[in-house]
């Protein structure tokens, strides 16, 4: 009888999935260049833009996959005749090296490598479609295809996996979704402590050590990142976006957005770029 399992047993991924979101054409992303302590596969469905890296731009196109490494600091912008839509995954604990060394980001491009371009496209419409059906057992599907998304990438010519441990820890994990949901109201680092449970110094030490910014640093960024989508389709006043996002005056919140951006809120509204 044939032990396939003799000896040591094959080492297992171990990570765990921050986010999923799926960028549609007419929905705004913002144009600020940021980093994050994990990593991001930003997947092209259609159109074309390009991936800006400090202040190198890179063309993307449909069928194009980005990997992006932990502290890459990034955006990305959308043509306008032919505007993105695009699958952004978000995961700890794992990078990706080229050619066994370190990259800041990873293109891999459906024309030169059309198979893993397919097969990845595949994996992320799975996904996508597991997590809004929410079938049962759907969170099971989801890791089970990210799984084979991670192992079909690293199986790709000179792509390799690294044990990263860029862990977000739990209660900086439970802040971020707090300020997720909680965006339109005033935000303190008294409110994230008591929901994470923490002394606000405590978590202060951890937002810097694994985000790489205060908390109030990182709420502020958040809001001015939602005033800008509410800018950009005009639905509502400069001064009525500052009210709804809980700046405590409109003098704060040009203050801010200056701080964030460079730029004023009037600059982001649509076709005044």
């Amino acid at each position: 009888m044939t032990s396939f399992y003799a000896g040591k047993m094959p080492t297992e991924i171990s990570f765990k999935i921050l986010y999923l979101n799926r960028f549609k054409p007419g929905m705004l992303y913002t144009h600020i260049l940021h980093t994050h302590p994990f990593v991001e596969l930003f997947y092209v469905l259609s159109g074309e833009g390009f991936f800006m890296k400090d202040e190198d731009k890179i063309a993307i196109k449909k069928g194009d996959l980005m990997i992006i490494n932990p502290g890459t600091k990034h955006c990305e912008y959308s043509s306008e005749e032919n505007p993105l839509e695009f699958f952004v995954f978000a995961f700890t604990d794992i990078s990706f090296e080229l050619n066994e060394s370190s990259a800041e980001y990873i293109l891999i491009s459906e024309s030169a490598e059309r198979q893993i371009s397919l097969d990845v496209g595949k994996l992320f419409r799975k996904i996508y479609e597991e997590l809004c059906d929410e079938k049962e057992y759907y969170l099971n599907m989801i890791r089970n295809y990210f799984e084979q998304l991670i192992i079909a990438i690293s199986r790709n010519e000179g792509i390799t996996l690294h044990i990263a441990h860029n862990n977000v820890s739990q209660n900086v994990a439970i802040c971020m979704q707090y300020i997720d949901d909680n965006i339109n109201k005033k935000l303190t680092l008294d409110d994230l402590a008591k929901v994470a449970c923490v002394n606000k110094y405590t978590l202060i030490r951890q937002f810097k050590k694994e985000i790489g910014q205060t908390p109030l640093n990182y709420i502020a960024d958040k809001k001015i990142k939602k005033a800008i989508e509410l800018l950009y389709f005009k639905e509502e006043s400069v001064e009525k976006i500052a009210e709804k996002l809980g700046f405590i005056n409109i003098t704060h919140f040009y203050q801010m957005f200056k701080r964030v951006t460079g730029r004023t809120p009037s600059s982001y509204m649509k076709n005044d770029d």
